[in-house]
């Protein structure tokens, strides 16, 4: 499949622009002490019966740790291009 230089170009920026997107997300995550998911789960409306699961005292320190470091991964493989096929699947 060839791509013009145009279309290359435009996957770059969208993947540059969500790279941005997941780093700015764990920024915020990850160098705030306080932060936790338990916050954000507690207020959702759609799927709230499936989500407070993760908001038990037992379940949010690893739900925290996986929402954190995989923001903090994800925008690094986007931003450096490396295991990008693996992660977006």
């Amino acid at each position: 499949m060839s791509n013009s230089p145009m279309e290359k170009s435009l996957i770059l920026y969208f993947r540059l622009v969500m790279a941005w997107t997941f780093l700015y997300a764990a920024s915020h995550q990850v160098l705030v002490p306080g932060w936790t998911v338990v916050g954000f789960l507690n207020h959702t409306k759609t799927f709230h019966d499936v989500f407070v699961v993760f908001t038990t005292p037992t379940m949010a320190p690893i739900t925290t740790f996986m929402v954190e470091y995989g923001h903090l991964l994800i925008g690094l493989s986007l931003l450096t291009g490396l295991m990008v096929r693996i992660s977006a699947s």
